[in-house]
């Protein structure tokens, strides 16, 4: 069964994969039809699931830069510590249990997706303590599942780089938050 779920979560990885490059080849389409002047949405889904059901994440702290004409026009959201975020006990995603498995892999997607992500993660216990040791704390190029665990709190930091600037007519970094439970 484990080798069953392995080989089908390699599969929807590779085949999100190719048409995250099959955006990016076609940068003029992307640019005309998804120039950002703020940090996007982006959009969890539970790729085990027999129905697509997407949670959605705003961004709370971000910098943005995006061409407007021949100039770049920049932008700096500040908030607060992923621990201490106001809306941290209202962005919950109650995580089904599957044969017990310890976690739970979702799907990330975005309108444009971020060319690396940093994902940290807290005990859930911890909300409101700033102070607080990460759990874990990992970078990834081109993310397309991320495993979530119940009870945590979870900080994806999207980076679009700079260097894609022309490319993609924006760069930046936000940082999304949220909190899990079980179903």
């Amino acid at each position: 069964m484990k080798k069953r779920l392995i080989v089908f979560l390699i599969g929807v990885g590779l085949l999100m994969l190719a048409g995250c490059d099959m955006i990016r080849a076609n940068t003029s389409r992307v640019k005309e039809a998804h120039l950002l002047t703020t940090a996007p949405e982006l959009y969890l889904s539970d790729s085990l699931a027999s129905v697509i059901n997407e949670f959605r994440i705003q961004s709370g702290n971000y910098t943005w830069n995006y061409l407007d004409k021949a100039e770049v026009v920049s932008l700096i959201a500040c908030g607060s510590h992923p621990l201490d975020d106001a809306r941290i006990k209202e962005e919950v995603l109650k995580l089904p249990e599957y044969n017990n498995i310890d976690y739970v892999p979702y799907t990330v997607s975005c309108v444009v997706a971020p060319d690396k992500m940093i994902i940290n993660e807290w005990d859930s216990t911890d909300i409101g303590n700033i102070e607080a040791t990460l759990l874990s704390s990992a970078t990834y190029e081109q993310v397309s599942i991320v495993e979530l665990k119940p009870d945590r709190v979870y900080e994806m930091i999207a980076i679009w780089s700079a260097e894609n600037l022309e490319v993609n007519g924006f760069h930046g970094q936000a940082s999304y938050v949220f909190t899990t439970s079980k179903q």
